[in-house]
C-alpha cells in the first residue's frame, strides 16, 4: 500500500515599512515611501526625527521633532514650482512640511555637495517688497500642475529665521535655479529653533 503524503509550504512576503502613497491638499502626485526612512521611485531620502514620505505636495512631512533633518534627492521629481525671483524655472522640486513645536526663530539649513546651487524657499515675498511671509499647503500646485510662486532664498541665513507660532506649518520648496549646471541631487536639510 502506497502512502500520498501532500505537504502544502504557506510562504509570507513582508514588507520592510508601511507603504504611504498621498498626496495632501491637491498636491503633486509623488512616489511611494519606504516607510520614514525609506525611499521613493521619484526620489529617495531618509527621515530623521520622525520625518515621514508621504508623496504629493508636500511630500515630506518633517514633523515637529527638533532639529528637523531629512536627506533627500532631487533627481526624478517632477518641476512643481517656478520663480522669476529665485530663477527657478524646469528643474525638479521637492516640497518639505515642517511643523513648529513652539513659537520661536528657526532656521533652514540646507547642504548639497552634487548640487551647490541648490536653494530652498519657505517664504513668499509681498507685493509691498517689505517683508515676506510663509508658505503653506495652500502653495502647493494642484495634481499635475506648476504653480508660479514669488519666493525668497531661506536657506543658510541665521540673520534672517523665520518667526512661527507654536503649531505653525510652513511648506519648503527645494529647487535649483535655471543657470545651474547641475539641477538635480542629493541634499541634507535641517530646520533648526535658534536659542
Amino acid at each position: 500500500m502506497k502512502t500520498l503524503l501532500t505537504v502544502v509550504v504557506v510562504v509570507v512576503f513582508a514588507s520592510c515599512g508601511a507603504t504611504t502613497v498621498g498626496s495632501n491638499d491637491g498636491g503633486q502626485a509623488g512616489g511611494s515611501a519606504g516607510g520614514a526612512g525609506g525611499g521613493t521611485a521619484g526620489g529617495s531620502g531618509t527621515g530623521g526625527g520622525g520625518a515621514q514620505v508621504v508623496g504629493g505636495c508636500p511630500r515630506v512631512l518633517l514633523g515637529s521633532t527638533l532639529p528637523a533633518e531629512f536627506s533627500g534627492d532631487t533627481t526624478g521629481l517632477p518641476n512643481i514650482v517656478t520663480s522669476p525671483r529665485l530663477e527657478w524655472t524646469d528643474a525638479p522640486d521637492d516640497a518639505l512640511e515642517f511643523t513648529a513645536p513652539v513659537a520661536g526663530n528657526y532656521a533652514i539649513e540646507l547642504t548639497s555637495p552634487a548640487v551647490p546651487s541648490l536653494g530652498a524657499s519657505a517664504q513668499d515675498y509681498n507685493t509691498n517688497g517689505s517683508d515676506a511671509f510663509p508658505f503653506t499647503r495652500a502653495a502647493c500646485p494642484a495634481s499635475g500642475a506648476v504653480k508660479d510662486i514669488n519666493g525668497v532664498y531661506n536657506q543658510n541665513q541665521p540673520t534672517n529665521p523665520l518667526a512661527l507660532t507654536a503649531g505653525q506649518k510652513i511648506v519648503i520648496f527645494i529647487s535649483a535655479p535655471s543657470w545651474a549646471t547641475v539641477k538635480a541631487g542629493a541634499y541634507t536639510l535641517r530646520v533648526v529653533k535658534q536659542p
